[in-house]
């Protein structure tokens, strides 16, 4: 037997199919929100979804504010993992360093 959905989820699904929100690489959640926020009540398609992802301009404020969060999102994420990356390798070229010391030392 499946997981019981809560009513949350499919009041957010009614508004948003996972398809439609899979075609906006967004989360159901997020875009049930937003639409409930400028109330919007009419199911979206994924015909709307492929439209407003062609053409941001032709999409309602709603939706062009939520790619403007993920974009933000994304770019806090890259910004994040390139940092790790570099502190990760500093640490290796500081082991390294110490190493080769150690070494010239002995």
């Amino acid at each position: 037997m499946g997981k019981k959905i809560s009513p949350q989820k499919k009041a957010d699904r009614a508004l948003c199919p996972v398809q439609v929100a899979n075609i906006m690489q967004l989360k159901v959640h997020e875009v049930a929100a937003a639409m409930r926020a400028a109330d919007v009540i009419e199911q979206l398609t994924p015909q709307h979804a492929r439209e407003w992802m062609k053409v941001p301009a032709g999409a309602p404020q709603w939706f062009i504010g939520l790619l403007a969060e993920s974009a933000a999102r994304q770019a806090q994420r890259i910004a994040r993992e390139e940092r790790e990356e570099l502190e990760r390798r500093h640490k290796l070229v500081i082991a390294e360093e110490k190493v080769t010391r150690r070494l010239l030392v002995s």
